[in-house]
């Protein structure tokens, strides 16, 4: 009985040649090995920001939702971009009664599960064991200006993280705004705050 037959000397050659084949694969896992169909891997990077961009989904009409924050926003830090130069960072009455209300539902999401209703800094994350946040109605944060308090909502400070992605520089006014309000109830009722 004739064990070894034409097929098995196939078999063995193509043996030979996968171990073959796998001995020659390197073993250094920072290269790079050979891609088949490298599109389907890594995808074209798209600037969403760019003005080639923009201009290409304008004429498609998908614009950005409304409310979106463009990451190349030039507004100056100064005074709010509502406010003509001459009123500085005071509002009138008229405006301040239009901006109150978006004042307060943005500190509403943003500030108040920190700051808390009153600005005191007893959110509810405090109560869970983060580090509660200054005062807002404390001398010191009274003694900052518009601005600093603008740049500070912006950039953030300390553990407080930067708001510039989520709000828009007029949202970031009427943050300014309802703090400022918070503060001023203190001074009209004679609260003493720490």
């Amino acid at each position: 009985m004739n064990a070894f037959r034409p097929y098995h000397a196939v078999l063995l050659v193509l043996l030979l040649l996968i171990v073959a084949a796998t001995m020659m694969i390197e073993g250094v896992w920072t290269k790079r090995n050979y891609e088949f169909l490298p599109d389907m891997v890594t995808s074209v990077a798209v600037d969403a920001q760019s003005d080639r961009w923009r201009k290409l989904m304008a004429a498609r009409g998908e614009n950005p939702a409304d409310g979106s924050v463009s990451r190349s926003d030039t507004v100056r830090a100064d005074r709010p971009p509502f406010v003509d130069a001459q009123a500085g960072d005071s509002l009138a009455g008229a405006q301040r009664a239009r901006v109150l209300p978006r004042g307060r539902a943005v500190y509403d999401v943003f500030c108040l599960p920190c700051h808390g209703a009153a600005g005191d800094g007893d959110g509810e994350i405090t109560r869970r064991g983060y580090p509660p946040p200054p005062s807002l109605r404390a001398a010191n944060a009274r003694a900052l200006s518009d601005s600093a308090l603008y740049r500070i909502v912006s950039a953030g400070r300390g553990n407080m993280p930067s708001y510039a992605a989520q709000l828009t520089p007029a949202d970031r006014w009427t943050t300014v705004i309802y703090l400022r309000s918070l503060q001023q109830r203190d001074s009209n009722t004679g609260e003493s705050t720490p």
